[in-house]
Parts: structure tokens; sequence; C-alpha cells
């Protein structure tokens, strides 16, 4: 016995994650960006995820990454550069540097 409509199968976020992560993987590209690729993934996934990310890179393309994930930023990354500001007053953007340089100027800013 049925009672009322069936509910709508929508898609959880984490799969539309992992679509969003491994679509641009699947095509070669000479860049690459990710906004947030581990969000609502597992540890697992995020690893995965960072496995699949890091694979794109060599010689001839660049990937940009960003995430607020330590873990998967200490692992996708060689060089990270931190973004801070004031909303609608000022940005900033530092150089690259070293992951280590980074996480500290990020811990000194948090």
């Amino acid at each position: 016995m049925k009672l009322g409509r069936e509910p709508k199968k929508v898609p959880r976020p984490n799969h539309k994650s992992k679509v969003c992560t491994c679509g641009p993987c699947s095509i070669p590209y000479c860049r690459y960006m990710f906004d947030e690729p581990s969000s609502y993934l597992d540890i697992k996934q995020r690893l995965n995820a960072a496995r699949a990310i890091r694979g794109l890179l060599n010689m001839e393309n660049y990937v940009i990454v960003v995430e607020h994930d330590l873990a998967v930023l200490d692992f996708l990354s060689d060089f990270i550069c931190c973004l801070y500001g004031v909303p609608g007053a000022y940005g900033v953007v530092t150089m690259p540097m070293k992951v280590r340089e980074g996480k500290e100027i990020l811990a000194y800013l948090c």
C-alpha cells in the first residue's frame, strides 16, 4: 500500500563533488582549477580525489586548487598562496611559498 508520492531521488552532495572532481581529470588540458574539491567527501574519498588531481600535474600544465582542508592542502601542494583581507575593503594575496611557511602564516592569520 502506497501513501502519497514517492520521494525524489536527489543526488547526495558528495556524489556531485566526486563527479565535478573526476570529470575534468579525464580530459587533457594545459590548465586545471578546482574549488574545494574535497568538500562533502569523507577522508578516504578526499585522498582519492587529491591523488587524482595530483596525477594531472606534469611539466606541460599546471593545477590551481582552492582548499581549506589543511591535510589535503599538504598532500596536494608544492607551493601555496594565502589570501586574506576585509570584505568590501581590501584583499591580499601572498607570493607563492613553501607549504610549511604558508601553513605557519595561515595559523598566524587565524
